[in-house]
């Protein structure tokens, strides 16, 4: 069959959107997809395909942080008490605040703020070992 009538059809999509909502791997999806129509040969489209719509899909829902934000909208609009702080920079980089519960040889809680920057390089800003899980140990850490 020609690459221009290559198409996946509704019922292929939806079926390989039900797979992937269930954590299935588009790899594991292609291999499994032949066995339905008694081979390779008998399958309309590649796994380049798949990885398209998939892509196309994600496209149209969003990128991650505009979902988070539509979240955080809805959730502030269901509860005034509710509040939280858009921080945006040019690169749009994401600070990340991880404690590790106590997985060190100190028994005590390892506080990293990393990012990634616009390369897309992870870059470690911080590292401490806290004596305690104080909320006022957390507010000097932030300061």
């Amino acid at each position: 069959m020609l690459r221009s009538h290559q198409k996946m059809s509704e019922a292929d999509i939806e079926q390989m959107n039900e797979m992937r909502k269930r954590d299935i791997p588009i790899s594991r999806i292609d291999d499994f997809l032949p066995s339905l129509v008694e081979g390779y040969e008998n399958v309309p489209y590649i796994t380049r395909d798949m990885h398209n719509v998939n892509a196309k899909q994600r496209r149209e829902r969003g990128l991650d942080v505009d979902l988070c934000l539509r979240y955080l909208c809805e959730c502030k609009a269901n509860d005034p008490v509710f509040s939280y702080k858009k921080v945006i920079d040019i690169f749009g980089d994401v600070i990340v605040f991880d404690a590790m519960y106590k997985k060190n040889i100190y028994l005590s809680p390892l506080v990293v703020f990393f990012s990634v920057n616009h390369h897309n390089q992870t870059v470690v800003l911080t590292a401490t070992l806290v004596a305690d899980e104080k909320d006022e140990t957390y507010v000097w850490l932030l300061q």
